[in-house]
């Protein structure tokens, strides 16, 4: 794909993402000049691999009814391609504005990030959402999807939240599945800090442990590696840079790729806090 629309969240966490993580592997790719110079993934140069690359960004405050301005500059672009991350109702505000103005995602590709994740609401929309795709952490929302022990941890996350939940949608969207993990991997960490006795708790010994992991298993996801952080400069406090890939038919999710990482394109690069 040669031409990416990017729109974006603006609020301060989304202008430090857009900058420094969306466009700037994207000005990477081009070749743009950035501290860095031998950026590769799987042993391939990714600086200047794609020099006609073009892209667009555009602003999108939060919790706006309609974004029709904003869906505009971005279609006007004509863009290849759509990269979306933001709040999970804001994701939806900018796909129905989208759709209004005539955007199919089967003629131009949609990405957005697990963040968006919301089952309730596609399946409401309907079959305009066919074709999406998600990138981030594991799906844990689509069971079906999963094999192994992830599937296994999912299908718990599943049961458990319809035991406790109060608010049963919350099982199919994005921070759903991301709050229940951080939980999980909490006590899971923590637990095997104080060898499973409360009473041995510790903040220090528990805050080295986490920093301690080595390929550790992380719940419903892949291996935690805060020990290797310090081997990305600048991103030193990333623990697990591995995301999944998972197109929605409908009605489901479907992996397309799994276990993979984008951080060839930024690691050692000068942080960009777009100011």
């Amino acid at each position: 794909k040669k031409k990416i629309g990017v729109p974006w969240a603006d609020t301060p966490p989304g202008v430090f993402c857009y900058h420094d993580l969306e466009k700037k592997p994207l000005e990477v790719l081009t070749g743009k000049t950035l501290k860095g110079a031998d950026i590769k993934a799987d042993g391939n140069a990714l600086k200047g691999s794609i020099k006609d690359l073009t892209h667009i960004g555009v602003a999108v405050k939060p919790g706006q009814a309609d974004v029709t301005p904003q869906a505009t500059q971005v279609l006007e672009f004509k863009p290849d391609g759509i990269i979306f991350s933001g709040q999970g109702a804001d994701c939806w505000t900018l796909f129905n504005s989208m759709i209004k103005l005539g955007w199919k995602p089967d003629t131009v590709p949609l990405v957005l990030s697990t963040a968006c994740l919301d089952l309730a609401k596609m399946k409401e929309i309907g079959d305009a959402t066919k074709g999406i795709y998600f990138v981030g952490g594991v799906a844990i929302q689509s069971p079906d999807s999963l094999s192994g022990q992830i599937k296994d941890e999912a299908t718990t996350f599943q049961a458990k939240m319809k035991q406790y939940a109060s608010d049963q949608t919350a099982a199919g969207k994005g921070f759903g599945g991301a709050g229940f993990t951080v939980m999980m991997n909490t006590w899971m960490i923590a637990n095997e800090q104080a060898n499973g006795d409360p009473t041995k708790a510790d903040a220090a010994a528990f805050a080295k442990a986490f920093a301690d992991t080595d390929n550790h298993h992380q719940w419903a996801g892949t291996g935690l590696d805060c020990a290797g952080g310090a081997k990305n400069a600048p991103y030193v406090a990333v623990c697990n840079s591995i995301v999944t890939a998972s197109q929605w038919d409908g009605t489901k999710l479907t992996v397309k790729k799994a276990n993979f990482s984008g951080l060839g394109l930024v690691k050692g690069t000068e942080l960009d806090f777009g100011k």
